[in-house]
């Protein structure tokens, strides 16, 4: 075929550009003045910096969380661009139009990517350069837009005429040099890295192949979201765009001597009706071997049969041939998501003018196409890093936001450059994310709490997941490292299908880990706070090992069935859950559980602490298992809590601080519990096992629940309690022994009850009956305590089996009331009989005697009036007198019953005294007694002039001056 000229460049390559600036960088919320170097690579973005440490503008009002990127390739037309307005250029001046104005107010972009503005550089209109025409409009138009408050600024500029493109930011922005800056901004939005891109123009993707590596190579370094925005010079669906029929007659044209051209024009006959497209050539050619025709004469051909209506055997382009595959895009969606509107979606057929999914050639631009392997295609985007695209959504602003066709269109049907304008408000939805330092590494931390986007309105909650979910890589673009499709066994319009993240078609699984599947080896470690709970079905939602958990008040909660381990170390500072939510679901934390805070187990599923964990603040069961995998997995001398589910030693030892809790099992296995408390606390639920429980320390422990565990009680110190007055069934397996200073009291049961010397018994709470279910037997120093009152009611011991008193002390406590001798009080029974008897009765009531009765099967107290008279605890003659009447008045007489039955003397001696009325006799001699007061103060206040000294002489003074001196004397100012 006969050579033909190779298509011109249509886009200038930039160059390195330096610049250097002083701004507030905001690294992980620390704001510090630094002078930073900025840097332009080929690609050409020079960086116009904010000054000051504001965050990204009130645009972004308050906690926005979002982020406004715009990009627009304002192509190098100079002074005959589109957006000058042609009434200020007639008086010599390149001032933007109202349409250009409109746009950059009506986008208010955080973010301006300007590919090409340099391929300006070198013109002039009017004396004046029109890429600084081009800096300055945009730069007034944005610190003047009423919806943001941050500046933009320039920086010095040492070279214009180098580099291709430019890059605006408000905000705290750090330069990274190759055309990337780091951005703070401030409003909950992660600090984030922008690269400004403008890719390889070629026909043939080579290039830009080797810079969608680079880049896709960079995001996987970073510990940081990277936003890249600009011009791709590929599209998403093809690289080049979907050639229609007439597009590809156009390429024939130019096809002979072109390589690229000529297999892309075979790729499209063979995807057409070979057999049509030959006849009409040959027709066109009735004499030639048509093989020996020009490309050309091939076109001229189709090209005339096609202007006449006539099949011509080609068809749209409808899926991309082999050579027009979206290489570029497809390398970079193996690291990064694109962030587009669905009505800018790219469709499987070419694009057509004003059905927005083109942004180049713009609506009424399409006569600037000279480049024959392209059509209309949308090669503007803007694309967020991998594995943290997926806390980015879209805010769709309507005429702002997505391909800005419409904004762009000037009232001729032009628009303002050969590319369409393109912005996206990017919502940051995930986790706050920010970075510190470990050594000399930085890293990220995640942080969900309350001053993350919807925290509330998601009740807090956070699914933390590897799957990004994503919805733009169709099953076509799975591909190799260079770009190139490999589900090649598929139906074309399997082929045009979106990939399901979570389908579960065998052939398609590798692709999902490739692609929906993120790494989340870039965490350093996850913080839960502000009472946030962070959900996860997989460990490594988590990130590596390494990552750890960092609970402040918040929780992790893991669903589903499939995560067996939590690999990491969890720090606990204040209080931390880990909820297993499936019942059916066993997970093991392998490494220490750390810090001051608590540990609260939640769910119905089972957690096992897989070491010996160091946390200090206790620990507390709601639901489910919480379960010791080795020795010290539950901390010694801290407080527990069991409010449900189980608390399963497993046979490890442990002793506590304290006990309690509302419900649920305490589950020993075989393993010695000590509970060494000063508080007084309440267990409600049950403890089970073969193990024992030794209660220490001064506080008492009250056990409500039925307590079946077998390996016996010991009671060292303080007081165990079983069952409190509204837990009467509570119970108590096995043989509890309370030993010296120590008591054992409650209305529940205990399998058997030994008292030793030195301890107490105290049935009940208040007036209540305690039942040994065995035996019970007391030491000869032990103290039976029982309280009784005057309606017949006592404290008891019911014994099913033997009772051995051993000559025990026994002490009556009386409720208030009146106790009439003659009552008894059944204190003590026991079925298989009594041995021994009780020793020391202590009473207190001076006239009535409390007496112990014993038969075979129960012990009695009786109530009798003693011998002692009322006076003989009488003292002065009033309470003699008063003592010998009331005790005249008798039996059964309310005031005679109220006396006998006071419990010491002294309360005897009030008694008498209330009733003599020795009060109002001697009132008239209190009140003289005390006018005395009166009278020594005026004797005082004339002594105190001779300093206490009696005077030789009769009092008399002459006051000559006024004068002063000191009061020594008592004043006894109430009295006057």
């Amino acid at each position: 075929m006969a050579p033909e000229t190779i298509k011109p460049n249509r886009k200038f390559l930039a160059l390195a550009t330096q610049l250097s600036c002083c701004v507030g960088v905001s690294v992980a919320g620390t704001t510090q003045a630094r002078a930073v170097k900025l840097g332009l690579t080929a690609a050409g973005a020079l960086f116009l910096l904010s000054s000051g440490s504001g965050a990204l503008a009130q645009g972004m009002t308050g906690e926005s969380h979002s982020l406004t990127i715009m990009g627009f390739n304002i192509w190098n037309n100079g002074a005959n661009s589109k957006m000058w307005d042609a009434d200020e250029k007639a008086k010599g001046n390149l001032v933007y139009n109202q349409k250009m104005q409109d746009l950059l107010r009506g986008v208010a972009p955080d973010v301006l990517i300007m590919p090409e503005l340099y391929n300006n550089s070198g013109k002039v209109f009017n004396g004046q350069s029109v890429v600084g025409a081009h800096v300055q409009n945009t730069l007034d138009l944005l610190n003047s837009n009423p919806g943001k408050l941050g500046i933009y600024q320039k920086n010095k500029d040492y070279d214009a005429r180098e580099g291709s493109g430019m890059v605006f930011a408000s905000g705290n922005v750090q330069s990274l040099g190759n055309n990337t800056i780091r951005v703070n901004p401030g409003n909950g939005f992660s600090d984030v890295i922008i690269e400004g891109r403008h890719l390889n123009y070629y026909d043939e993707p080579t290039n830009r192949i080797v810079e969608a590596k680079q880049l896709a190579q960079a995001a996987q370094t970073r510990t940081l979201p990277t936003i890249v925005a600009g011009d791709f010079n590929a599209g998403d669906v093809s690289e080049r765009g979907l050639l229609s029929i007439d597009a590809q007659i156009r390429l024939m044209k130019k096809a002979s001597g072109q390589n690229f051209y000529a297999r892309l024009a075979y790729e499209y006959m063979a995807a057409g009706d070979e057999a049509i497209s030959h006849k009409i050539i040959q027709d066109a050619h009735p004499s030639s071997n048509i093989n020996n025709l020009t490309w050309r004469q091939w076109a001229d051909a189709l090209d005339a049969a096609y202007r006449q209506g006539a099949d011509t055997g080609l068809k749209d382009e409808t899926y991309p041939v082999t050579n027009n595959e979206p290489v570029t895009l497809n390398i970079l969606k193996q690291q990064y998501q694109l962030m587009q509107l669905e009505r800018n979606r790219e469709l499987f057929k070419p694009s057509e003018m004003g059905d927005g999914r083109a942004t180049w050639t713009s609506d009424g631009e399409d006569a600037t196409n000279i480049w024959e392997s392209w059509d209309r295609v949308n090669i503007d985007h803007i694309m967020v890093s991998r594995p943290f695209a997926k806390w980015v959504e879209i805010v769709d602003n309507g005429k702002w936001s997505g391909t800005l066709s419409e904004a762009a269109r000037l009232p001729n049907g032009n628009s303002l450059s050969d590319h369409e304008p393109i912005a996206q408000e990017l919502r940051w939805t995930g986790p706050q994310i920010q970075t510190y330092k470990e050594g000399e590494t930085e890293k990220s931390r995640l942080v969900w709490g309350a001053g993350a986007y919807g925290f509330e309105t998601r009740n807090n909650e956070l699914v933390l997941t590897r799957n990004n979910h994503r919805a733009d890589v169709y099953l076509g673009q799975i591909s190799d490292a260079d770009g190139k499709s490999t589900l090649n066994d598929l139906t074309l319009e399997e082929k045009k299908t979106l990939l399901d993240c979570e389908s579960g078609d065998a052939r398609f699984q590798q692709a999902i880990k490739d692609y929906c599947i993120d790494d989340h080896s870039f965490i350093g470690e996850t913080a839960v706070t502000d009472g946030g709970t962070i959900l996860v079905s997989e460990d490594a939602a988590l990130g590596n090992a390494d990552a750890r958990l960092r609970l402040i008040d918040g929780g992790l909660r893991i669903t589903g069935s499939d995560m067996k381990t939590l690999d990491r170390t969890v720090s606990l500072e204040g209080l931390g859950w880990i909820d297993i939510a499936d019942a059916n679901n066993r997970v093991t934390l392998l490494q220490q559980a750390t810090g001051e805070g608590a540990l609260l187990k939640r769910g119905a599923g089972t957690l096992v602490l897989g070491q010996a964990n160091s946390y200090t603040g206790g620990t507390s069961v709601e639901g489910g298992v919480l379960q010791a995998g080795v020795d010290g997995a539950f901390v010694d001398n801290t407080a527990f809590s069991v409010n449900g589910g189980k608390l399963d030693l497993n046979d490890f030892n442990v002793t506590m601080s304290s006990l309690m809790g509302e419900g649920g099992t305490l589950s020993l296995g075989s393993a010695a519990l000590a509970v060494d408390q000063s508080a007084n606390t309440r267990f409600d639920g049950n403890i089970d096992g073969t193990g024992s429980l030794t209660k220490s320390g001064t506080g008492v422990l009250v056990l409500n629940g039925a307590n079946t565990y077998t390996g016996g009680t010991t009671v060292k110190e303080g007081g165990l309690v079983i069952g409190d007055a509204s837990h009467s069934g509570a119970f108590l397996g096995g043989t509890a022994s309370v030993e010296n200073g120590a008591y054992l009291a409650g209305a529940g049961s205990v399998g058997g009850l030994y008292a030793g010397a030195g301890s107490i018994i105290a049935p009940g709470n208040s007036i209540g009956t305690l039942k040994v279910n065995g035996n019970l037997a007391f030491d000869a120093g032990a103290t039976y305590v029982a309280e009784i009152d005057a309606s017949g009611k006592s404290d008891r011991i019911d014994v099913n089996g033997t009772a051995t008193l051993g000559g025990a002390k026994v002490y009556i406590e009386k409720a208030a009331g009146t106790y009439m001798p003659g009552k008894r009080y059944t204190i003590l029974s026991a079925g298989a009989g009594i041995t021994g008897t009780f020793g020391d009765l202590s009473q207190n009531m001076p006239f009535v005697d409390l007496g112990l009765t014993h038969d075979p099967n129960a012990v009695y107290l009786d109530i009798a009036r003693n011998d002692v008279d009322f006076i003989a605890t009488a003292k002065t003659g009033n309470q003699k007198s008063v003592a010998v009447a009331v005790e005249a008045l008798g039996a059964g007489n309310a005031v005679y019953d109220t006396v006998v039955m006071q419990d010491n003397e002294d309360n005897a001696r009030r008694a008498f005294n209330a009733l003599s009325g020795e009060v109002h006799a001697s009132m008239r001699t209190a009140i003289i007694n005390d006018s005395s007061v009166v009278r020594n103060a005026v004797l005082d206040r004339l002594g105190a002039a001779f300093g206490g000294e009696v005077p030789d002489t009769p009092l008399s003074t002459v006051a000559t001056d006024a004068g002063s001196a000191p009061l020594s004397a008592p004043r006894a100012s109430i009295w006057g």
